[in-house]
């Protein structure tokens, strides 16, 4: 650059002034760092294993560590990359994505107007592409009313990680062997213990005003909104190190044979989601890391989900994921009350369990049975336990009989752990497609929740 070469000292100068000059050039290189729709600080930290890439029913992950899983597990096809509704906000106070937000404020503009003059500097070359790729960039580029060239150009930058790969699916087993078993107590202990309880606790602390107004716009308890965050990324310390662009790339286009199940299209949706996103802001679509997965900031949310359901605390602004707590906060909440999540409900219900509860397990993310139904059969509502909260709780109305469904937490002795859980349960799955996830959360909110109510 030219202001960088003017500011470069010459071999005659003494000693202070050269200190004074590479300080000034330090100082004009920062200035001209583009941000990233808001996003301008991505985390250096390593990446962890994602979880999220389950059937539907899967009582387990599908792998073991925190970092990403699918914050939105709907499929989008290639050939229908139009712009999508987003999930209505009722019951939230903040200006966010609800609606049709203001051109070039939701971090997601779909106006040429907010590309670089001139179509985005690129020539468009869609012929060097593969054919699946230069289709899903001209129906991109024609959907979202993006320039060809710069689709074109970010699909030639994006590089196959074959990281990525070996993480989203391990080597096929031989044949004949059995699948993997994880357990509940080891995977419980991953997450309920002493440095996310400490951290939880500084976080709520340091982000009380926010976590307080998250809740009563949305009626999802505080210690639910930090447990999820602790166990997604430590509280924003463990956001992923991988190029979001390379990530999706990878997973939409060289998704490997020997998986159980093809989730190209999920990845394409997402990567059209994510350029939509960076190009739509005038953004270098390389510079966002994440998950392997692609997921992204301290609630690791895929970019479909940032769109449907990212809200921004800071009315006017877009939502940052990656730099605000607050927009955390509030993005976790209204994703929850997009999912079911009813206020004053308890996640799991504190009762005796009827006879054979195992009778009772469905195996899948919707309560489908009666509370009434479990109450003839054995089930009894105990009395409300001293810290118990919003987690696990008789019912405020004992005369309701709101949907549940029978959970089961195995262990590797044989014994199985079961519980009642209610549509806010099921409301955590839709975030990672697991009891275990669910539950895990569960209880590290409720052990929160009990060290906040301890005397100081």
């Amino acid at each position: 650059m030219l202001i960088l070469r003017a500011l470069a000292p010459s071999s005659a100068e003494h000693g202070s002034t050269r200190k004074l000059v590479v300080v000034m050039r330090a100082a004009v290189r920062l200035l001209l760092l583009p941000s990233v729709f808001g996003l301008a600080a991505c985390s250096t930290a390593p990446s962890q294993p994602a979880r999220g890439l389950e059937l539907a029913g899967a009582p387990e992950p599908a792998s073991a560590a925190p970092a990403a899983r699918m914050s939105d597990m709907v499929t989008v096809s290639a050939a229908n990359l139009s712009n999508r509704p987003r999930a209505p906000m009722a019951g939230t106070a903040w200006t966010g994505n609800a609606g049709a937000p203001p051109s070039g404020q939701s971090g997601f503009s779909n106006n040429a107007a907010a590309m670089p003059a001139g179509g985005s500097g690129f020539t468009a070359n869609a012929a060097a592409l593969p054919p699946a790729q230069r289709a899903f960039a001209e129906e991109l580029a024609a959907s979202r009313q993006l320039p060809l060239g710069a689709v074109v150009a970010a699909l030639e930058q994006a590089q196959r990680n074959d990281t990525v790969l070996r993480l989203m699916a391990p080597p096929a087993r031989a044949a004949g062997a059995p699948p993997p078993k994880r357990h509940w107590p080891g995977y419980r202990a991953r997450f309920v213990e002493p440095v996310r309880i400490r951290n939880g606790l500084r976080f709520w602390e340091d982000n009380a005003a926010a976590l307080a107004r998250a809740e009563q716009a949305t009626g999802v308890p505080a210690a639910v909104i930090v447990a999820i965050l602790g166990v997604e990324t430590v509280y924003g310390r463990n956001m992923g190190n991988f190029p979001v662009l390379d990530s999706l790339y990878t997973l939409a286009f060289h998704w490997p044979a020997h998986a159980s199940r093809d989730r190209s299209e999920y990845f394409r949706g997402e990567l059209a989601e994510y350029l939509a996103m960076t190009l739509g802001q005038g953004q270098p679509p390389r510079r966002l890391r994440g998950s392997y997965a692609g997921a992204i900031g301290i609630p690791q949310f895929m970019p479909g989900s940032i769109r449907n359901f990212a809200v921004s605390a800071r009315p006017g602004q877009p939502p940052d994921l990656v730099n605000s707590p607050d927009d955390a906060i509030a993005s976790v909440a209204n994703y929850l009350l997009a999912h079911g999540w009813q206020r004053e409900l308890p996640v799991f219900i504190d009762a005796t369990l009827p006879g054979q509860p195992q009778s009772w397990v469905t195996g899948g993310l919707e309560p489908t049975l009666s509370w009434q139904d479990l109450q003839r059969a054995g089930a009894r509502p105990r009395g409300v336990p001293a810290t118990a909260g919003l987690i696990s709780a008789p019912l405020v109305s004992p005369g309701s009989d709101p949907r549940v469904g029978m959970i089961n937490l195995d262990y590797a002795t044989g014994h199985t752990d079961h519980r009642i859980a209610t549509a806010n349960f099921f409301a955590i799955t839709h975030y990672n497609r697991s009891y275990f996830y669910a539950t895990a959360v569960a209880d590290l909110a409720a052990a929160l929740e009990a060290q906040r109510k301890r005397p100081r």
